[in-house]
Order: structure tokens, then C-alpha cells, then sequence
């Protein structure tokens, strides 16, 4: 929760915000900007965040694992048709 009056700018748009703003309240008035301005503000949300998702080998060490699974019981693993049948192709 956010206390106080402060003052809100969010993508050129002002608004007085008094008392106590829930989560939920600036949810709710994200998801009334257009389109084109929520994208942007999730961008800019999206760019401050850590790199979560980043891993230090871009993904090396994920893929010997899957090798090695599939090289123990290659019955894991599917054709290329197999795929594309699941995918609905």
C-alpha cells in the first residue's frame, strides 16, 4: 500500500492520489489507459525488474541435461512427427 497524497505520473497522465492506494486500485487504472500506453508502461515495468529468467550459460547446462536424459532412455524423446502431430499438424 502506498500512503499519503502524491502525486501520480504515469505516461503524461496526472492524478492526485490521496489516502491509502491499494495494488489494485493502480491495477485498475493501468487497465483503463489505452492500449498503446499500457504497453509502454509494461515495458518500463517489465525493464525494471532483475534478469530473473537469466542464466550465466544461456541455458547450456539445461540442454546437457536433456541430452543426457535422452541419451539414458531414448524412449523420452519424440520424432519430428510426433511433434507436429501433437502440436495438431
Amino acid at each position: 500500500m502506498f500512503a499519503g497524497i502524491t502525486q501520480l505520473r504515469v505516461l503524461g497522465i496526472s492524478a492526485m492520489v490521496t489516502g491509502v492506494t491499494t495494488l489494485t486500485e493502480i491495477e485498475s487504472t493501468a487497465m483503463s489507459l489505452p492500449d498503446q500506453q499500457r504497453a509502454v508502461l509494461a515495458s518500463h515495468l517489465l525493464e525494471s525488474l532483475p534478469a530473473v529468467l537469466h542464466e550465466d550459460d544461456g541455458g547450456i547446462a539445461e540442454a546437457l541435461r536433456r541430452d543426457a536424459e535422452l541419451h539414458e532412455d531414448p524412449y523420452q524423446g519424440m520424432t519430428m512427427a510426433e511433434f507436429k502431430q501433437s502440436l495438431g499438424r
